[in-house]
């Protein structure tokens, strides 16, 4: 006697529960790459702040280094306090503090001179930005090379010198350098100004 052969399919609510775990996984997906995909954004983002940072605190730790001693030049080492109203931040202030480290310049056509390095933070376009230039031994401007960028997205530049009997100071003009310089220094993702990172470097000071 022959049997038919019956072929047994899939059912209504089988296929429902099919379709709702396939949404559940592709849910999970696209949640895990999103947080995968932010993850590697904010590293990149720290990785780039951190280069910035570092390098500005490079360059200061070589005009330190070639700091030239007063009593060559006549001239100490400056620093002014300052602060002015953090745009990104309403009702906070920002740190822009100012450094003159006398080191010895270049004229234009190459030539060796006794100048001074400033660093201070300038605006450009709406951004915070750390410069340095070359001036006069006092700071005074100089018709040399326009102010360098050192970094971008400078949210806090902050510098205080350690005197004789042991404390920081805010400003220094004294005809002795400090002891040592400690630079504090905050680079912001100017798009995200909430992604900062800080650093903070302390360099012994010795006059050539």
């Amino acid at each position: 006697m022959m049997h038919a052969r019956t072929t047994q399919g899939f059912t209504l609510v089988e296929l429902i529960l099919v379709i709702a775990i396939l949404g559940i996984l592709t849910t999970m997906g696209v949640v895990m790459f999103g947080r995968i995909n932010n993850a590697w954004t904010l590293t990149r983002n720290r990785t780039e702040l951190d280069a910035k940072a570092e390098y500005a605190l490079d360059q200061i730790r070589q005009d330190l280094t070639d700091l030239v001693s007063p009593a060559l030049t006549g001239a100490p080492l400056q620093g002014a306090d300052a602060a002015v109203p953090d745009a990104a931040f309403p009702g906070a202030n920002a740190a822009s503090d100012t450094l003159i480290i006398p080191i010895r310049g270049e004229t234009p056509a190459g030539a060796e001179m006794l100048a001074a390095a400033k660093y201070a933070v300038q605006a450009a376009g709406g951004a915070r930005v750390l410069t340095r230039t070359q001036t006069g031994l006092y700071g005074e401007t100089q018709e040399t090379a326009p102010p360098a960028t050192v970094a971008e997205g400078v949210a806090q530049f902050n510098v205080q010198f350690l005197g004789p009997d042991g404390q920081w100071l805010d400003a220094w003009e004294t005809a002795a350098p400090p002891a040592a310089v400690r630079v504090s220094l905050v680079v912001a993702n100017p798009d995200r100004p909430e992604r900062q990172v800080a650093r903070e470097t302390v360099f012994a000071v010795r006059a050539n």
